[in-house]
Formats: structure tokens, C-alpha cells, sequence
């Protein structure tokens, strides 16, 4: 069995961005914070979401993958009936077909101000 690699979360937290077992890569939650941990469109699903995604983006790049090898997401809603069409039009501009297998949950988020966080599993070479 190969051994797991993890990769500490940048802003100290008591979890790994991403862990490392075999040839796929778990990215741990990630919400619209910026590189200060201040949320990022308090009130605004949109930028909330590209800031998400920029932050996978980011936690990829540490174990050289990008989307094309995310092959499952996780996705948080706040308000997933209000926020699901801007989701929807804005992951078809993030993202090219073939698109991960995804499931979407109305959650509790853990600060009052974020709308949206995803996880995500990747292959990784």
C-alpha cells in the first residue's frame, strides 16, 4: 500500500489541503476566502464560487493536477434553490466537458457570511 502524502493547509489549520493516497488526491473543503481568510462577496454567490474555485485550483497545483483530473466534487449551498442556475452557468464557464460526477447539499456552512464550499477527488500520475 502506498504510504499517504499530506499537504498542510497553507494558513496553519489542523487539517491537510490535500492528501495524497495512490493516485488520487482528496482536497479538503474550500470556501470563498481569500489568501487573508476574509471571505471574499459576503452576499455574493458568484464571486464566492470563483473564489472556491480558484482556491481547488491552487490545492491541485500542489500536486500537479488541474480540473481535468477532478473526477468527483462535493458542492455546500447555503441556498441551493436561489443559487443553483448561477452554479450552473458559472461551472460551465470554469469547466470543459467531461464534467466530475458531483452531488450538491443545502448546508450550515462554518462562518454565517459563506454561501458556497466544494471538495473534490482527483486523479493524480
Amino acid at each position: 500500500m502506498t504510504e499517504p502524502q499530506f499537504f498542510p493547509d497553507p494558513r496553519g489549520r489542523k487539517y491537510s489541503d490535500v492528501v495524497v493516497v495512490g493516485n488520487l488526491a482528496f482536497i479538503s473543503g474550500q470556501a470563498g476566502l481569500d489568501e487573508n481568510d476574509q471571505v471574499v462577496g459576503v452576499g455574493d454567490f458568484e464571486a464566492q464560487m470563483r473564489q472556491t474555485y480558484k482556491n481547488i485550483e491552487a490545492a491541485l497545483d500542489k500536486v500537479g493536477a488541474s480540473w481535468k483530473d477532478v473526477v468527483k466534487t462535493t458542492t455546500h449551498f447555503k441556498r441551493i434553490v436561489d443559487d443553483y442556475p448561477v452554479f450552473s452557468r458559472v461551472r460551465g464557464e470554469l469547466l470543459e466537458e467531461p464534467y466530475p460526477a458531483t452531488i450538491g447539499v443545502q448546508s450550515e456552512l462554518f462562518l454565517p457570511e459563506l454561501l458556497f464550499e466544494m471538495d473534490a477527488i482527483a486523479v493524480v500520475q
